[in-house]
């Protein structure tokens, strides 16, 4: 450990280098535009990889690469498979960030820029471990396997189809560390064993097939816009829990110890509530802020468009052609949902 820990001292100041090297490159995931950029992003941490003593190597597939590294010291020793990934999520709206989102800047001792948090940050501080341990103190501690994908931010399927590859490989592993987890506070290290999963839905409510004035059709014919409220509305019970039937089922308890340890974390609700931004908390009755925030199933909403969402007013239903959503849905084309519905609005004027 001492040797691993002197090697961190003395290579300070390059591994902070290569993180702002990192960061500078926008690997957007969601946008196809920044695909060149998020196989830079993959070459660079394989190159670290092999850098620090492992056999790497880019799983291509179906998108963007998964980058997969291994160093078995000996096969007796248990095998650790650490997970992260070096795509982003995309940084509008620009006007909001102090500082250009791929111009990494250092201030008050924090690097900020995207990525640096989720997810670049926290999974290089792991592969540069690995380089303490195999070039400061001489060999790892046990058998590390990497899987770093490029497609965590966007849903794609290539770290997938590499996982069913190279499923004996893996299967041999005792556990797999997440390089994707939130901090309690900051000085305050703490050991995440578990994350909610995501399932993402888009859903589009059909209606007129074309424009139509609502000072003329208005009262005579259901605003799709107003139907897809009226959906949403149901998805939560009065008193902030959800109320589809069945959600909660299969949702792993909270047990005492559990809620016990929870409560000990340093962890100030006042501050939290001031950092949202929020007028006050909401959500499920009978859990804290944190038990919520961390081990209950949620519902939420990420985003509503329709109709005319332009500069000034226009009086229109709330309106999205049905043929061309279905044409998209069936094309399997990816990018911002906002910029597909104004296309489809200008074609429709």
């Amino acid at each position: 450990m001492d040797a691993a820990l002197a090697y961190l001292e003395a290579n300070r100041d390059r591994f902070l280098q290569l993180l702002l090297d990192y960061l500078r490159l926008p690997s957007v995931s969601a946008q196809r535009k920044h695909d060149a950029d998020s196989r830079r992003a993959a070459e660079f941490i394989r190159k670290r990889l092999e850098e620090a003593g492992f056999q790497t190597g880019l799983f291509k597939g179906k998108g963007l690469p998964t980058v997969w590294a291994a160093r078995v010291e000996d096969p007796a020793k248990p095998t650790l498979v650490v997970y992260g990934h070096y795509d982003v999520q995309p940084p509008d709206p620009l006007e909001l960030w102090e500082t250009p989102p791929f111009t990494p800047t250092v201030r008050d001792g924090e690097v900020r820029a995207r990525g640096c948090a989720d997810d670049k940050g926290p999974s290089l501080a792991l592969v540069l471990a690995a380089e303490c341990w195999a070039k400061g103190a001489g060999a790892l501690p046990y058998n590390l396997r990497f899987v770093i994908e490029g497609e965590e931010e966007s849903g794609g399927t290539v770290v997938q189809e590499y996982l069913k590859a190279h499923k004996k490989d893996l299967g041999a592993a005792k556990a797999v560390a997440i390089a994707d987890a939130p901090g309690i506070a900051k000085g305050a290290p703490a050991f995440c064993y578990g994350l909610r999963g995501l399932i993402a839905v888009e859903v589009f409510v059909h209606g007129p097939t074309r424009d139509l004035h609502s000072g003329t059709y208005g009262g005579a014919v259901m605003n799709p816009a107003i139907a897809l409220a009226r959906l949403l509305a149901t998805l939560h019970d009065g008193k902030g829990g959800v109320a589809v039937p069945g959600f909660y089922d299969g949702a792993m308890p909270l047990d005492d110890q559990e809620r016990e340890r929870l409560a000990r974390l340093p962890f100030d609700e006042r501050s939290f509530l001031i950092d949202t931004g929020a007028p006050v908390l909401f959500g499920e009755k009978g859990y804290t802020t944190w038990e919520r925030r961390t081990a209950r199933p949620t519902v939420e909403v990420n985003g509503i468009f329709g109709g005319y969402s332009g500069e000034g007013a226009k009086t229109r239903l709330g309106y999205v052609c049905g043929r061309c959503v279905e044409k998209r849905q069936r094309s399997g084309q990816k990018g911002s949902l906002e910029k597909f519905i104004r296309e489809c609005q200008r074609r429709r004027k």
